[in-house]
């Protein structure tokens, strides 16, 4: 499937692998959409959560995940989740408010909401923008790319908040 999608080449292994991180539900408050897709030939049909009740998760990682590495569990940070933070924003998505509420176990505003992330933010960049460099190259083969990526993150973060913040 993957040659026919030209998703990799014959040198490539043809297997899609696909690694799925289950949790609970620690909310009601979601919004659940039905997507067809059909392309070249494969076709199928997926329940899943709207976006923002999707960014609403997201937004949970940043805030609370904590990843300890190495002998010396030294804190690491997930690239993953601020290059989707990026994402989200840039989509002028909006999160599902309640359901992060529910997530975090208290009442959060998007006042509070906007603070916190500008502190993780700043706290990604200026500490483990190494840790993020690392974690994005498996998303981005341009290596100079890269370093330009998480050089500009936080101006681009800092423009794109604004599309749901102000």
């Amino acid at each position: 499937m993957l040659y026919e999608l030209k998703l990799a080449s014959l040198s490539e292994s043809n297997n899609l692998n696909i690694k799925i991180d289950l949790s609970e539900n620690l909310s009601k408050n979601y919004n659940l959409v039905i997507s067809i897709k059909s392309l070249l030939g494969f076709n199928f049909i997926a329940k899943h959560y709207d976006l923002s009740s999707l960014f609403s998760g997201k937004l949970h990682a940043i805030l609370r995940r904590i990843i300890l590495k190495g002998k010396e569990n030294a804190h690491y940070i997930k690239g993953r989740d601020y290059f989707d933070l990026l994402w989200f924003l840039n989509k002028s998505v909006k999160p599902n408010i309640a359901r992060l509420s529910d997530m975090l176990g208290i009442t959060i505003t998007m006042e509070e909401l906007e603070k916190e992330l500008d502190n993780k933010v700043e706290i990604m960049i200026s500490k483990y923008s190494t840790s993020f460099k690392s974690d994005i190259s498996a998303l981005i083969e341009d290596k100079d790319f890269i370093d330009a990526y998480v050089y500009n993150y936080k101006e681009a973060y800092l423009n794109a908040k604004k599309k749901i913040f102000y």
